[in-house]
């Protein structure tokens, strides 16, 4: 059973005319609030549904699961979703309160995630489908970015990629790369930084063709030395 309406429903006393094309439901006068209300039970889920005559299957939804309290936006066939309107779209995350906000990449072997760690006030992102689980990045409140893992930069163009350090501030110091052993336990001749050189041969093996390192000759308070080599 249902009620089929061929035309036009209008709740409200609104004109018609704003967009012909979508003016088949009409809710409000354009005065004060207006709006609909899905009522679903509490273990149950509601939902608006898209459909077309061409598609055997639902083409689009967004739905309400009330058992687990999450909120769906869906789509056959592709899947894409897109927001535009203004010459500024902004998707918002969140209304300033203090708890974190996440973006989950659910997928079938790996989950990824972009969140907002509101107890450090840093953007992490990492694998898994927890905030700060297996993070890979972590950029705090003063732009400092911190990476958890290896950092590998690769292109396929001639003299690429190249890193560059610039300092602009017009003051007699420069930019610095800092090699940091941080262990809790520094010992002399400890490696305190790395430097090689990695080539193929003929046969198609990674060679170390050149290395350059630095260590801790004395790690003991007041007396500390090191030494460079190559």
């Amino acid at each position: 059973g249902g009620v089929y309406f061929p035309q036009q429903v209008t709740m409200g006393t609104a004109s018609t005319g704003f967009n012909t094309a979508y003016d088949d439901l009409i809710v409000g006068s354009g005065s004060g609030d207006s709006g609909m209300f899905i009522y679903s039970g509490s273990s149950d889920i509601g939902g608006l549904m898209f459909h077309d005559a061409a598609n055997t299957n639902l083409s689009g939804f967004v739905t309400y699961d009330h058992n687990i309290d999450y909120l769906y936006f869906g789509t056959q066939g592709l899947g894409r979703i897109s927001m535009y309107g203004g010459t500024s779209p902004v998707l918002r995350i969140g209304i300033g309160q203090t708890y974190d906000t996440t973006l989950l990449f659910d997928g079938n072997a790996v989950d990824f995630h972009i969140g907002l760690d509101d107890s450090t006030d840093r953007l992490v992102i990492g694998t898994g489908a927890s905030l700060g689980s297996n993070s890979a990045m972590r950029i705090d409140s003063s732009a400092n970015t911190t990476f958890d893992g290896n950092v590998i930069v690769e292109s396929s163009g001639s003299s690429e990629p190249t890193l560059a350090l610039k300092n602009f501030n017009a003051d007699n110091t420069s930019a610095y790369f800092d090699w940091w052993k941080v262990g809790g336990s520094p010992a002399d001749s400890d490696y305190l930084g790395i430097q090689r050189w990695i080539g193929k041969n003929t046969a198609d093996e990674d060679i170390v063709y050149a290395t350059m390192y630095a260590t801790s000759i004395d790690v003991t308070d007041s007396t500390e030395d090191g030494g460079l080599y190559f």
